[in-house]
Parts: C-alpha cells; sequence; structure tokens
C-alpha cells in the first residue's frame, strides 16, 4: 500500500465494496469459486489472470484455495524464478507441486498437505483451515 504496508484481501465471494477493495490490495488469497464469479471466465487460471489484470492491478499475487485439490498461484514476477518448487521439492514435503506461466504470470500449484493416516479417520472440523493456510 501507499502506508509501505503490504495488505492482502481474503475474498471468498463478491460483495458490496469488493471492486474498491480489490484495487487496494497488493496481494490476493480467494477460494476457487471466487475468480471464476468475479470474472465470469469458465477456467480457474483464466479468471485468476483477468482478475489481476482487470480488477486487482496492485496485487502482486492471487492464490486460490482448491480444497483436496491444493492451491493454484498466479504471481507477477520476471526474474523467471520458480516460485519456491524447487525449495519445496528438495525439502522433502510430502506434496507436489508444478510451477509454469500462464499469460504472462508465473504460476505455481501445489497438492493439498496430506493427512497422516491413523488420527481417527477424516477430519470432524476444518473451520480455520483458510486462515491457517494464508498465515
Amino acid at each position: 500500500g501507499k502506508s509501505g504496508i503490504f495488505v492482502t484481501l481474503d475474498a471468498e465471494r463478491p460483495r458490496e465494496g469488493m471492486a474498491e477493495m480489490l484495487t487496494r490490495c497488493n496481494g490476493l488469497f480467494c477460494s476457487a469459486r471466487f475468480p471464476e464469479a468475479w470474472t465470469g471466465e469458465a477456467s480457474l487460471p483464466a479468471a485468476l489472470a483477468k482478475l489481476l489484470t482487470e480488477s486487482a492491478p496492485n496485487a502482486v499475487f492471487a492464490v486460490a484455495t482448491r480444497g483436496a485439490r491444493g492451491s493454484l498461484l498466479l504471481a507477477r514476477t520476471s526474474d523467471g524464478s520458480d516460485l519456491g518448487a524447487k525449495a519445496l521439492a528438495d525439502s522433502g514435503a510430502p506434496l507436489v507441486c508444478c510451477a509454469g506461466s500462464y499469460k504472462g504470470f508465473r504460476t505455481l500449484a501445489c497438492d493439498a498437505w496430506p493427512l497422516p493416516t491413523g488420527l481417527g479417520g477424516a477430519p470432524v472440523d476444518s473451520t480455520g483451515a483458510g486462515d491457517v493456510f494464508i498465515a
């Protein structure tokens, strides 16, 4: 932002005042449904690219959470970086990431972090999972 503070927006669904908030954010976290609902684009990569290009011109990235399918990040960067995909692979993290590009944006798609078996079955309450992801 103008004050030197990096401002992020967590967008779950279109709401009143969202257009102004999008123009002011430096980073965007959202559900997979939000970009498509906001832009009318049918594919998530196209919707994220349109969102960054037309609605969030100051955002350096947009990342959409995809539930059990992980997340997809589009970032404005010209340094050719892999956005951390190699570091993740080298760390031995139990997930797969794929770095690439789409319409001039760098991309990083990562699987969801697998939950260990033997914890008594499926999670019973995922409330707050998105907040933990953003933190």
